[in-house]
């Protein structure tokens, strides 16, 4: 919220230039960046889909925000977006405890995109402890399998964003069953941002970040980018697969640790465990 407008123009260019799109919220989207449109996701609440109508014609895809009501209300929303302009919808929905069970209701209720949000750390939002918190291949594993439980899965586009800091984490989410995923801090980092966990849990920009030209801000994004999609070609190569959505769900082409240690020790330590009682 507290970037300079050369930051965000930076942001929606390089979106541009890479042939995707960038979400923003309706409020924060610079007002010379109406010809990059199409590479934009406006972000809006509900109540305000009247208020930004022109920016909703301009975009292709339109993001809400998720609520308690939007399950009741969903499809009269979505009808009325298509109204206005003949866009996709998108909804952000929190990655809680519950995210998979909200996932399935959205898209029974005609959810045609997902966006699965977990915290900086790509861990749940909410509960009680650490202890208690989901990490994002848990949190993406049980969407995904919900969905394929429900026989919904391909009904709908699972997006997956938080905690996603290098290039190897774009195929691993994919592979726990993502269709896309959302990078975010890692585009500030490129920028020199630095960030600070407990207790502060702060970004510090670079001084002057909001006096260099546009362009330079860009390429840095892009070409970030660009290494990443290299690495994932990589990945791809080494698993003989040629098309990355292809490799939504390919949980056999992995190994989980918590799964290979069960299955090579758990026996082990399970008897010692009863032994000591």
């Amino acid at each position: 919220e507290n970037l300079s407008s050369n930051v965000l123009l930076a942001q929606v260019r390089a979106a541009a230039e890479l042939g995707t799109c960038i979400v923003l919220p309706a409020n924060h989207i610079p007002a010379d960046a109406k010809k990059y449109s199409k590479n934009i996701i406006p972000l809006i609440a509900a109540k305000e889909i009247d208020k930004h109508q022109s920016l909703i014609k301009g975009a292709r895809i339109v993001a809400l925000e998720y609520t308690e009501d939007l399950l009741g209300t969903f499809s009269a929303l979505k009808d009325k977006i298509k109204k206005t302009g003949n866009v996709l919808t998108l909804i952000r929905v929190p990655a809680t405890k519950s995210v998979e069970n909200i996932v399935s209701k959205l898209a029974q209720n005609g959810a045609e995109i997902i966006h699965v949000v977990a915290d900086y750390r790509g861990m749940e939002v909410g509960g009680s402890g650490k202890e208690n918190h989901r990490l994002g291949k848990d949190i993406i594993r049980a969407v995904h399998l919900k969905l394929v439980e429900d026989r919904i899965r391909d009904e709908v586009t699972i997006i997956f964003s938080g905690g996603i800091a290098m290039a190897e984490h774009v195929p691993k989410a994919m592979i726990c069953g993502a269709d896309l995923v959302a990078v975010d801090l890692p585009l500030l980092i490129a920028l020199g941002a630095r960030m600070y966990e407990d207790p502060e849990k702060i970004i510090v920009l670079p001084e002057g970040l909001d006096k260099i030209q546009v362009r330079t801000l860009m390429r840095r994004m892009v070409n970030l980018m660009g290494a990443w999609h290299s690495q994932l070609l990589e990945v791809m190569g080494a698993m003989g697969i040629r098309e990355a959505r292809r490799l939504r769900g390919e949980t056999g082409r992995a190994i989980f640790f918590e799964e290979i240690d069960n299955d090579t020790f758990g026996k082990i330590f399970k008897k010692r465990e009863k032994t000591n009682v």
